[in-house]
């Protein structure tokens, strides 16, 4: 079977025609400005919606608002405007593909590595929650660069990801969105925000979203429904109540095909079996459900004209829910067979409470201003893991298994759930964190230096229980880790920056030859770099270069399916990112990430020593350009263009030959965008647009040999009323 051929030619050549007419181009009509009198005045703990594609401003790198020009760090932002020209819903793959130092693992799957390195979850108004996303309720989506476990507590030391979501305005604001696309997708959104009084205090806000999909690997169907509120009362002391809840739901049919292995003459290749096409193995009654519940209540209020006061209390709860066929899948070339299916049930989730509250002082003490925050965290992490699968000696029997699949005449048998007999697994873990963190930004030299000192303790409690053998574990563990920061104006246009902090991860699996909990993972890193506002603040950019390691990194290994604790990865390399506002309609912007992330220390299999980690491209870029008619009969007019570059990668640490010698090549793919915006009326706006993705339309694989969907047009239209 090969692929079809695109029945959109018509489609494409009218996009690219226009395209190409684009002589001039335009940074975008700014959306309508606020009601005068309904300005919105933010405090420490916030940051202004931004107009554009970046923002200066950011509050994710240190919990408090901040100019990032300032920081010494790198912070990379996506605001909603870039979202939406660019068509980016819910996938860090499209959203993060022209900031510097991301890498994501497939399509629709919110895996991600920043500089190098994995993290499993993300924050969410800085509230760790365990993936997925939907742009219809997202302001914005901040990268902060390096370890920053002093700031969050857990996580990776190459970075993280918090989206930021989108609050309450004091005026009505209503907007309503409807897409289309050539490959079979369709995707409405709802946006609802404005004053429930008279006086404007008590403000709400309703975000929904619905997108079905029939997606380009053969039975493979996708379907994501996000509904969303807010609601905040105003106080007349300068205070805030803010109540916040959110419901997810991700259902795959025939999920997460792959691209399969060639088997000839009785040997698995390194070679993928494109001939196949866009075939997939999985059955129409195998899914993968992803649903999450999250609320939020958070009260901010000052104490004095220094002091500022703010604590938030979160739950959430993810239920995972699968029944697929596993095992390490490969096609037979000379019988046409595609062979070792294994039907795999699993059932579980994850529930997190926490609490988090913070105090910060604003002060001067000599010739130095400081802002001084004091935090306390709480976290409880429950997690509950069942999976069954066919028994052993059932798995060539037709009753239980097909575990050889004919290409031309495919059974996609799969047994009742109840014949999976060998419940292999069935385990609960519990880790509850309780934590104080301390940091200070100093400014001296009339604010042309900056000081960052910052220091965290963590004390961890893990718990778990193993329900086939009854085996328990009670651990308790600390840790302690810090940031160092520095920050100088060499100039007015330009700084210099650099930094040395630490992370750690508290690793709740079980290690299966211990029976207790490996040890924490720890991470420690410097950066160096300088970032600039040149050309009257048009031109910004920042450049970076960074050494990354972490030790005691625990990886699945895929022969034995069992958690293992490995050794040690690095990484290290260079980013650049930069925006150009070279005219008031013309903008340009991009990244170039340059790295080398490898294995430096691996205990279980020492010739591991030296690989290339796992989905992170020694090279990638993008390059991208805005123009929007701003004068004339056509004001209103936009056109988008992009060129993202991924490098080759690695898919697989396996000790299996054929797969550990894979490797992915590298693609780069063009997408280009036209769209149109005008008014009826003093309060009603339209938006239309025609975004092209992939114009080549050349054949590539992403993420874990997903196979790309080629030449896709989409085609979007907003009604708003204000």
């Amino acid at each position: 079977m090969t692929p079809q051929p695109h029945r959109s030619s018509f489609l494409r050549a009218a996009g690219v025609l226009l395209l190409l007419s684009a002589t001039v181009a335009a940074r975008g009509q700014a959306p309508a400005a606020a009601p005068a009198g309904d300005t919105v005045v933010l405090t420490p703990f916030e940051v202004q919606a931004a107009v554009g594609y970046t923002s200066p401003v950011t509050s994710s790198g240190t919990r408090i608002r901040a100019e990032i020009r300032e920081l010494p760090f790198s912070v990379g932002i996506v605001t909603s405007e870039f979202l939406k020209d660019f068509v980016a819903f819910n996938d860090y793959k499209d959203s993060l593909a022209y900031t510097s130092g991301v890498a994501t693992r497939g399509n629709y799957n919110q895996a991600y590595y920043v500089r190098g390195l994995q993290n499993d979850g993300q924050l969410r108004n800085g509230f760790f929650r365990a993936g997925m996303f939907d742009a219809v309720n997202v302001d914005r989506i901040e990268v902060i660069k390096g370890p920053n476990a002093s700031i969050y507590g857990r996580s990776s030391p190459g970075g993280a990801i918090n989206v930021v979501t989108k609050m309450p305005t004091p005026y009505w604001d209503t907007q309503l969105t409807a897409r289309g696309s050539s490959q079979d997708m369709t995707r409405f959104e709802l946006n609802v925000s404005g004053p429930l009084t008279q006086n404007k205090r008590l403000l709400f806000r309703l975000d929904a979203a619905k997108q079905n999909e029939d997606f380009f690997y053969d039975r493979e169907l996708y379907q994501q429904e996000s509904v969303s509120g807010v609601l905040q009362y105003r106080f007349e002391s300068g205070g805030r109540l803010t109540l916040e809840g959110d419901w997810l739901d991700k259902l795959q049919e025939g999920p997460e095909a792959r691209t399969f292995f060639r088997r000839v003459g009785g040997v698995i290749t390194s070679q993928l079996a494109t001939e196949l096409g866009r075939f997939s193995a999985n059955p129409p009654q195998s899914f993968l459900n992803r649903e999450l519940k999250a609320g939020n209540l958070t009260f901010e209020q000052p104490l004095t004209e220094q002091i500022r006061f703010r604590a938030t209390a979160h739950a959430s709860q993810r239920l995972d829910p699968s029944y697929r066929t596993g095992g390490d899948a490969f096609y037979t070339v000379e019988t046409r067979t595609i062979a070792n299916r294994l039907a795999d049930l699993q059932q579980g989730g994850t529930k997190y409470l926490a609490f988090q509250s913070d105090l910060l002082f604003d002060f001067k003490l000599g010739p130095t201003e400081q802002k001084l925050l004091a935090v306390f965290d709480f976290g409880r992490d429950t997690g509950r893991d069942e999976r069954f699968r066919v028994a052993a000696a059932d798995r060539n029997n037709p009753l239980f298994n097909v575990p050889v699949l004919n290409v031309d005449a495919p059974n996609f048998f799969m047994p009742d759930r109840s014949l999976l007999r060998d419940f292999y697994r069935n385990d609960r873990t519990r880790t509850e964190t309780k934590a104080v963190f301390v940091s200070d930004r100093i400014y001296f030299a009339e604010k042309r230096g900056l000081l960052l000192l910052g220091v965290r303790q963590d004390w961890v409690h893990n718990t778990s229980l193993n329900y086939l053998n009854r085996a328990a574990t009670d651990e308790r563990r600390k840790a302690t880790t810090y940031q160092l920061g520095f920050n100088w104006k060499l100039a007015e246009p330009v700084s210099v920056y650099a930094n040395h902090s630490t992370s750690f991860r508290a690793n709740g699996q079980i290690d299966p030859a211990t029976g207790k909990p490996f040890d924490n993972q720890k991470g420690r890193g410097w950066e160096g770099g300088f970032k600039a506002e040149l050309l009257d603040k048009r031109l910004t950019l920042t450049a970076a270069y960074f050494d990354i390691t972490r030790h005691n990194v625990v990886r699945t290994n895929p022969v034995t399916r069992l958690q293992e604790l490995t050794g040690r990865e690095n990484s290290k390399g260079f980013e650049l990112d930069f925006q150009f506002n070279v005219t008031p309609a013309w903008l340009i912007f991009g990244q170039v990430t340059r790295m080398k992330a490898r294995i430096t220390v691996d205990v279980q299999d020492p010739t591991l020593v030296g690989f290339q980690l796992p989905f992170v491209p020694d090279l990638n870029y993008g390059l991208a350009t805005r123009y929007q008619v701003q004068r004339g009969r056509l004001e209103g007019l936009y056109f988008t263009l992009g060129l993202k570059h991924v490098g080759q990668i690695t898919t697989n640490t396996s000790s299996t030959p054929y797969q550990r010698n894979y490797r992915q090549p590298s693609y780069s793919q063009l997408d280009g965008g036209v769209g149109y915006k005008w008014k009826s009326g003093q309060r009603s706006g339209h938006r239309v647009a025609l975004n092209l993705t992939d114009l080549t339309d050349e054949q590539a694989f992403f993420g874990d040999r997903i196979m790309s969907k080629g030449f896709t047009a989409t085609v979007s239209y907003t009604l708003s009323f204000r």
